[in-house]
């Protein structure tokens, strides 16, 4: 089935039996739009595996990087309430 479909894409004959030169030519030139197919299935198949990595590479930064974000505000709400707490201290010293 996929060698006749491979036949109409290439719009080609099926000469397997042929046991002269054609023959062994059409044989071979089989074999190796066979090989061809495998490579594109293969090279499909890779495509679609660094496809699902980048997809998930992509989404382990994007939690990494919110999680950097709510840090930052962490840090940035500690130095809000040292500062108060600080000025709040001064302030109660001085009245």
């Amino acid at each position: 089935m996929a060698h006749k479909k491979l036949l109409e894409e290439f719009g080609l004959s099926d000469i397997r039996k042929v046991d002269d030169e054609i023959g062994r030519l059409a044989t071979s030139f089989n074999q190796m739009a066979d090989e061809l197919k495998r490579a594109r299935n293969e090279l499909t198949q890779w495509a679609q595996t660094l496809e699902g990595r980048v997809a998930q590479k992509t989404e382990e930064l994007r939690r990494a990087h919110a999680n950097m974000v709510q840090m930052e505000k962490m840090v940035s709400l500690g130095k809000l309430a040292s500062t108060v707490a600080m000025n709040s201290t001064i302030l109660s010293k001085e009245c």
